[in-house]
């Protein structure tokens, strides 16, 4: 098992919404075990969605986006909890 990197919705967005950081993001995960919490997933979400409103993607890439998104934290990723 590779190192456990932590993902806030900041460096998820770029997995599946090509933008500078997209390549970095990608080759940070290389070796890795993504861990996200439900809070950084709602984020990413919410920031693909401000991209359609923005008109920087058009609503059907979001909708695609965004179901590559659930099938990846179905399955790529281990949940983590945030509790305070």
């Amino acid at each position: 098992m590779g190192a456990l990197i932590y993902l806030d919705a900041s460096a998820i967005v770029p997995l599946f919404v090509i933008e500078s950081r997209s390549a970095q993001a990608r080759a940070r995960l290389l070796g890795a075990v993504p861990v996200a919490s439900p809070l950084s997933l709602a984020e990413a979400s919410s920031a693909i969605a401000r991209r359609v409103r923005t008109g920087e993607i058009l609503a059907d890439d979001a909708h695609a986006k965004l179901k590559m998104l659930d099938t990846w934290a179905a399955g790529a990723i281990l949940m983590c909890e945030v509790t305070g």
